[in-house]
């Protein structure tokens, strides 16, 4: 599998790090993980197209996570009618009032045939198979629907990615022995104290799961601008000592 980093920031606007977004190659399957604000224009930046995603993998309602659906069905239902990709939506429960809510709010701008769209809830604890990969879904702590999902190819590699999440037994097994750990790394851990929330992670719980989890490498994304005020690698390697990478846009790397 090869993994692309699109976006790897937040909701904040940089000119360095778009809305959280990353795609999964293999090769038969093409799969979207989260679609943030400015994904498309990613793709586009990265050589690659919005003509070729088979699934859209959804983690929770945020809109720095999902304000792109609205470019990819309007694209696609302006595109050339000849072109015939569908494209299916993987998300928590909820998912269809969540496209069926925008399709309404857009007046029927974004309203696709079932043979472009498909849209298919996981819930907390589900399977699917996306062609020639297996993906299955976790609960994690953020919001009431949000999953986080694990993925695994044919040659038994697996990639894990959190989506938002507070650190919870429930993303330790999401991240159970895997090749690959993508975990959110929003905030140090005084400004998560400071401000009482458990619902992101630390660069310190980030490298708790991945030691726990005996993962065997693992990049941080979802980087607000406090965590460049700290050296977040060093506070990760306190507690995990394999391989960290800092997500940076447009980073690839094959699995």
């Amino acid at each position: 599998m090869e993994v692309v980093i699109l976006g790897s920031g937040t909701f904040i606007p940089l000119p360095e790090r778009s809305s959280p977004s990353l795609l999964v190659r293999s090769e038969k399957a093409n799969l979207l993980l989260d679609i943030g604000p400015g994904t498309l224009r990613q793709l586009s930046k990265a050589g690659l197209s919005f003509t070729m995603i088979d699934y859209v993998l959804i983690s929770h309602f945020h809109p720095d996570h999902t304000a792109d659906i609205i470019h990819l069905l309007f694209v696609l239902k302006n595109t050339d009618p000849s072109f015939v990709h569908p494209v299916t939506i993987l998300g928590p429960s909820g998912t269809k009032d969540f496209i069926k809510g925008l399709q309404n709010a857009y007046r029927g701008h974004l309203n696709l045939s079932p043979k472009l769209l498909r849209i298919d809830e996981m819930g907390k604890k589900s399977r699917r198979n996306c062609k020639d990969l297996i993906v299955n879904s976790y609960p994690v702590k953020h919001t009431s629907e949000s999953i986080g999902f694990r993925i695994e190819d044919i040659s038994g590699k697996k990639i894990a990615y959190s989506g938002d999440t507070g650190l919870c037994e429930d993303v330790v097994q999401l991240c159970k022995d895997v090749d690959l750990a993508i975990l959110e790394c929003s905030f140090p851990e005084e400004y998560l104290k400071s401000w009482k929330i458990d619902t992101h992670l630390s660069p310190s719980d980030a490298g708790k799961i991945a030691k726990e989890a005996n993962v065997k490498n693992l990049i941080l994304t979802h980087l607000y601008p406090e965590c460049f005020r700290i050296d977040i690698i060093k506070r990760c390697k306190n507690y995990y000592r394999g391989n960290v990478i800092v997500a940076k846009d447009l980073f690839r790397i094959n699995i």
